[in-house]
């Protein structure tokens, strides 16, 4: 599962979240091109809750997040709070 954090310093900017991160889209091909499933969550457009419930579902092994600096704290306050037995690198 690939993620786009939600950019938080957009919130309100009718624009925020227009592309999708093209870390996570050459990750994501390069996963499909080996034969692996590959799901995309945009958190500007999608919720949280959203995610949490479809990697419970869906018993995802891994998930990789696209994250800059500006990004860094709201991630890891995702992650702290709705996640238990992450590996944060």
């Amino acid at each position: 599962m690939l993620v786009n954090p939600e950019d938080v310093y957009l919130r309100g900017n009718p624009n925020k979240g227009d592309r999708c991160s093209l870390g996570l889209a050459y990750i994501g091909a390069y996963l499909k091109k080996f034969g692996h499933q590959v799901d995309y969550f945009d958190l500007n457009h999608d919720k949280e809750e959203d995610l949490l419930k479809f990697v419970e579902e869906n018993q995802s092994k891994f998930i990789c997040f696209a994250l800059n600096m500006p990004l860094k704290i709201s991630t890891s306050d995702l992650l702290s709070s709705s996640c238990i037995g992450l590996i944060c690198l």
